[in-house]
């Protein structure tokens, strides 16, 4: 269900648990829990919820993900200089997943000694 994955991918982004999720949605934790586990299907209220709740989330945490994303891209660009091509290549391989990027370019920052901003 594309909304679940919606709040997944988000959760994993922002490093939210369901229980902070669950008080923009108006659910429980274990609630969401039962959702990203496939054990349960959102009603059609639950699902407008869940929307509504991505949007709130989305608009609470824009200028952190903001902030984290400029800093991040800062990070890449003195690391570009400094690691190799299949580096390059295993970093930018996962762009389309935020939350593993960030840790792989960690990874890199430390083995080049590279200070990952706050």
């Amino acid at each position: 269900m594309k909304s679940i994955e919606e709040l997944k991918r988000i959760m994993d982004e922002l490093n939210l648990s369901p229980e902070q999720v669950s008080q923009f949605i108006g659910c429980s934790g274990k609630q969401i829990r039962r959702w990203i586990a496939n054990e349960s299907v959102p009603s059609l209220i639950s699902r407008r919820a869940i929307q509504e709740g991505i949007k709130k989330i989305r608009k609470t945490f824009r200028d952190e993900y903001y902030e984290r994303s400029v800093k991040d891209r800062d990070l890449y660009r003195k690391l570009k200089k400094k690691i190799t091509l299949e580096e390059k290549d295993w970093l930018l391989d996962c762009a389309h997943d935020y939350s593993l990027y960030r840790k792989r370019l960690h990874m890199l920052a430390k083995k080049y000694r590279i200070d990952i901003p706050k």
